[in-house]
This record gives C-alpha cells, sequence and structure tokens, in this order.
C-alpha cells in the first residue's frame, strides 16, 4: 500500500498518526457494505508536524493525481473565508461546492486548512453531511473523506509529550484515548475557533482526533537525513552526520535539554540548502 510505505518513509515520530490514519482508512475502504458515513479525520499539533504532508499521501494513494485531482477539494481559513461578516455567504457556497462535487462521484476528498482561522460556525454548514444519513436530498455522501487540519492542542500535546520525555518513558507508550480526551478539552476553549462550540464536536461527527505530536531532535535529524538521501548531488558524500549536525544548529528547539523542535521539520530542506551552499564555499563538499 503506497501511503503506509510513505508513513514508514516520511512520517517520524508519530505512531498514533501511523496506527490510526492507516487504520481508519482501511476500515472505511476495505468494508464489503457500504460505510454507514463519511469518514471525519481531525489532525491536531503544532506546524511543521506533518498534517499537511499525510494529508496529501492519503490523496495520492486514492487518486492518480492526487492533490490536482478533481476529486480533491482543499479549502483554507485564510484563502477563501477571511471575512466573518461573510458567514452566511460561505456557508452557502461551501455546502454547494460539496454537493455538485459529491453528486459527480461518490468518492470525494474534502480537505480544511487552518480551520482555526475559520469563522466560527463555518462548519456547522457541513454537518448534516457527516452523519447518519443513507442519502441527503438524494445525494449518498458515505464513501467521502474529510481531514479537518488544526494547531489547536498543540499545547495539550506538547505537555504530555514532555511529561513522558521526563519520567523517562517512551513516547511510544502515550495512548490515542489519553491525547484525545486532552485535546477535545482544549477545542472547546473559548479562545480557539474554528471547531469551538461546534455541531461537529456536539454531535460527535469526528470520526478520529488524530495527534501530532511535537518533534523531538532526533526526529529532525532523520528529516534532515531524508532530505539529504533524496538530493542526488549528495549521493556517496563522505561525513554525513557534520552537515546533519550544522542544520540541526540553525533550527531552534526548547524545552528540557532543549531536545523538542519549535517547527517540527518544518525549514529543513531551506537550512540544508543553506548549509549545502556554505559548505561548497568552504570546500569541504
Amino acid at each position: 500500500m503506497a501511503l503506509k510505505s510513505h508513513l514508514r518513509s516520511n512520517v517520524f515520530g508519530q505512531h498514533l498518526v501511523y496506527d490510526v490514519v492507516l487504520g481508519s482508512l482501511s476500515g472505511h475502504t476495505g468494508r464489503q457494505l457500504e460505510p454507514q458515513r463519511p469518514l471525519v479525520l481531525s489532525f491536531h499539533g503544532s506546524t511543521g508536524t506533518g498534517k499537511n504532508f499525510v494529508s496529501q499521501w492519503i490523496t495520492e494513494s486514492w487518486f492518480k493525481k492526487g492533490m490536482e485531482s478533481k476529486y480533491v477539494h482543499v479549502f483554507s481559513g485564510t484563502k477563501n473565508f477571511p471575512f466573518k461578516s461573510r458567514l452566511d455567504e460561505y456557508k452557502g457556497e461551501l455546502q454547494k461546492t460539496i454537493i455538485r462535487a459529491t453528486e459527480k462521484c461518490k468518492h470525494q476528498i474534502f480537505i480544511f486548512d487552518e480551520i482555526d482561522s475559520f469563522p466560527p460556525g463555518l462548519l456547522d454548514s457541513v454537518s448534516t453531511f457527516l452523519d447518519y444519513h443513507p442519502r441527503v436530498d438524494g445525494v449518498d455522501y458515505r464513501n467521502t473523506i474529510f481531514i479537518f487540519l488544526s494547531n489547536t492542542g498543540d499545547e495539550v500535546l506538547r505537555e504530555i509529550t514532555n511529561s513522558y520525555y521526563q519520567s523517562g518513558s517512551e513516547r511510544e507508550n502515550i495512548k490515542l484515548g489519553e491525547t484525545e480526551r486532552q485535546m477535545i478539552t482544549s477545542i472547546f476553549s473559548p479562545v480557539n475557533r474554528g471547531l469551538t462550540k461546534s455541531r461537529l464536536i456536539d454531535h460527535h461527527l469526528v470520526s478520529h482526533f488524530v495527534p501530532f505530536l511535537p518533534l523531538e531532535r532526533q526526529h529532525v535529524r532523520m528529516c534532515v537525513r531524508r532530505e539529504i538521501q533524496s538530493l542526488r548531488s549528495l549521493q556517496g558524500i563522505g561525513d554525513v552526520n557534520k552537515l546533519i549536525d550544522s542544520v540541526l544548529s540553525e533550527l531552534q528547539f526548547t524545552g528540557p535539554q532543549d531536545n523538542f523542535s519549535v517547527k517540527g521539520c518544518k525549514n529543513v530542506a531551506e537550512k540544508l540548502n543553506y548549509m549545502i551552499s556554505t559548505f561548497r564555499f568552504r570546500g569541504e563538499l
């Protein structure tokens, strides 16, 4: 399975993502009977932990053109819904897009990025498509997939992961139930938006809250190594670890022993390119 290979090779330190995403997608599409309702995944975690990449790989495993497929629809809070005053207009447009797409083909993926910047109440407009209905106004939505991307819960996930780290316990011991309970509490915080006080939460329409844990230094090192391996010009170089260490020195870390990455693996490629140029200028590559 292409998705399984992508996750195993490119997603580091995210055992819960690996288990939940593969399990839920397999359960939704591998059934002999029609699913009872759409699969609704809510990805939570700080920047650079892999939410967008995993969404992309899901689309690529479903459709040949991946994110470019006409069956994939991406909605961005800042791009598509920037004004609170146009909430009713946005609701109508969003519903029409979902209805028209699913009328043409029952297999669709809808990705909602930056939902923390969505006007409060906007996501309520999709709730009717997500419940246990064989058809809504003659349209069957049960084979669709809805993915929500949010930074909400990142502080909670950082606290949980840091607690395990300081106690000497492996992060792989973190259980989904533990993260899910605390993330839902965070979502209900009045300072949050997107899913706050949403029918998706009140009516239990989210199939799985998927936690993207903060990345540790060891995981960012893996990201850098992966980037190096993808560059043909660096095949067979001598001291790879020296180059990796130099990239890590350009990134920000925080927490105990400066172990946790501030931006996950974001900016790794840019920092690597910078250090490659620096090494070549010095004659070290």
